[in-house]
């Protein structure tokens, strides 16, 4: 028996990204990989079986999951983007970028009678995420909040050093400004 055809924007649907607003704030893969990652977690937390879920609907968050990393660890997002699967939508649910190695992947997990354990969803959750993260911009979209705010339309340019603050309800960090605007909150010291 051949697998079911099984699409990163399906994958997406099945962890319960419905459309590419939470992606919006993202200037990064990786900042979008954190929300996938987190709201994939808070499903796996819910469904899972040791907690009265229901184990077939955990593991087809899981094998989603699986799918959706494997494009992120393997460099094979279409377009360096996961919203390009919502903006490729067909219109029937399916977008271009699926393969038969990600069918494959998706049914070995989606069949696999193998659950982690609630307690390795649960653990992950509570992980430590720092609240700023200081990096060098990637792309030169971001716009610092405090020049914003005071009405310069000045980006945040490539390789700028920038410093950013996170969303705890989507994972992702933003809020970015320039090291030069950046006033360090009490909070730290």
């Amino acid at each position: 028996m051949s697998p079911q055809h099984h699409s990163p924007l399906a994958c997406l649907m099945d962890i319960g990204i419905i459309d590419a607003s939470c992606f919006i704030s993202c200037d990064a893969l990786h900042e979008e990989f954190a929300i996938i990652k987190k709201t994939a977690k808070d499903l796996f937390l819910a469904t899972h079986p040791d907690k009265g879920g229901d184990p077939a609907a955990f593991r087809v968050a899981h094998a989603a999951f699986q799918v959706l990393k494997s494009l992120y660890n393997n460099h094979r997002v279409l377009n360096g983007s996961y919203a390009n699967y919502f903006a490729n939508d067909k219109g029937d649910g399916t977008a271009d970028g699926g393969s038969d190695d990600l069918d494959d992947l998706y049914s070995h997990f989606a069949t696999s009678e193998e659950v982690p354990s609630y307690e390795h969803f649960e653990e992950a959750a509570r992980e430590e995420v720092p609240g700023y993260r200081v990096e060098l911009a990637k792309s030169g979209r971001a716009q610092c909040v405090v020049c914003k705010r005071d009405g310069a339309k000045e980006p945040i340019a490539k390789g700028d050093v920038r410093v950013g603050s996170l969303d705890e309800n989507s994972g992702a960090y933003g809020r970015w400004h320039h090291l030069r605007c950046w006033k360090v909150p009490r909070k730290i010291f």
